[in-house]
């Protein structure tokens, strides 16, 4: 399982290497393939706007289908590649704002209009030209408490025909623009995994391979890290979410999904971690989401998925 994601209706989305499961408020499960008209069968990022549903596949591009067609098992999915402008089909996540989608690939950034008035190659506006050609690994848009829109993605070091290229965080602001990396500021790795907003206390914070999690006070350019040695379970950061509305948990409240387990920062800094034998089924935990619930979704490396239940 790579991403889960809660929609309008409280439907959830689970996207795997297999295709797309949907599961309604009865449980009932729909999944969907490319007999459903997905463009590759490998389901990476998802994502709502403007009742449709938006998958990101790793080597068909993406996919959307309305929100309400998704009812019938039957629907087919319209799929948007190279062929009308995609910087590259393999995706990496996606993320809406609200007019349009916001694309992370092996390559680059996309944004794509979701304007039906545009022919569909008319709809693609590259960002590659900013923000590098990048292995963007994740990417949020949200509005700042104090700068206004957003679009931040992770980055992954990268080899270039034998040059290792820096990875790290970028961001592209309405106007303005900005990297960070470990040449330009206090960043712990250029490996990053992950990035997620916490509106509580306007942070960002930032998953690493080796070097844990961290969070970025953006305006004084002020860089906190997490490692093992603060409590972390592992080292390995693979994704972080953070809980804003604190309507189940406490508000700012960051998750950190990890190779070796799940861990838990309050806004304290106390760190709790979840392995096996303390609720968590599986160690190997791939991407961690908040919903707008406020509920925490957890997604497992080849084990499925599950929700932390309960406050403790």
């Amino acid at each position: 399982v790579y991403k889960r994601q809660v929609d309008s209706l409280d439907r959830v989305w689970v996207s795997t290497n297999e295709g797309i499961a949907m599961f309604e408020a009865s449980q009932e499960m729909k999944w969907f393939t490319g007999a459903n008209g997905l463009p590759n069968r490998q389901c990476r990022g998802i994502a709502e706007l403007n009742g449709k549903i938006f998958i990101g596949t790793w080597g068909g591009g993406f996919a959307i289908a309305t929100s309400d067609a998704i009812y019938d098992e039957n629907v087919n999915f319209t799929s948007v590649s190279v062929d009308e402008g995609l910087v590259s089909e393999r995706i990496f996540d996606i993320a809406a704002d609200d007019s349009s989608i916001w694309i992370a690939t092996v390559v680059g950034v996309d944004q794509y209009v979701d304007n039906e008035a545009l022919e569909v190659e008319d709809r693609i506006i590259g960002h590659t030209g900013e923000f590098g050609a990048g292995v963007f690994s994740s990417i949020i848009v949200h509005k700042s408490t104090s700068r206004g829109t957003e679009v931040w993605v992770s980055e992954k070091v990268h080899d270039d025909g034998g040059t290792l290229i820096p990875g790290g965080m970028r961001v592209k602001r309405f106007p303005g623009f900005q990297w960070f990396n470990t040449e330009t500021s206090g960043i712990p790795s250029d490996d990053a995994n992950g990035v997620a907003y916490d509106p509580v206390r306007d942070l960002i914070w930032s998953a690493h391979s080796t070097q844990g999690a961290a969070s970025l006070d953006v305006d004084p350019r002020i860089w906190t890290h997490f490692t093992s040695d603060d409590g972390l379970r592992s080292n390995l950061g693979t994704s972080i979410a953070v809980n804003y509305t604190g309507a189940k948990w406490e508000a700012g409240t960051v998750w950190l999904s990890t190779q070796a387990g799940l861990t838990r920062v309050s806004p304290a800094g106390k760190v709790t971690n979840y392995i096996e034998g303390s609720g968590l089924p599986f160690e190997r935990v791939r991407k961690v989401y908040v919903d707008d619930n406020d509920d925490v979704w957890v997604a497992f490396v080849e084990r499925g998925a599950g929700r932390v239940l309960g406050a403790q």
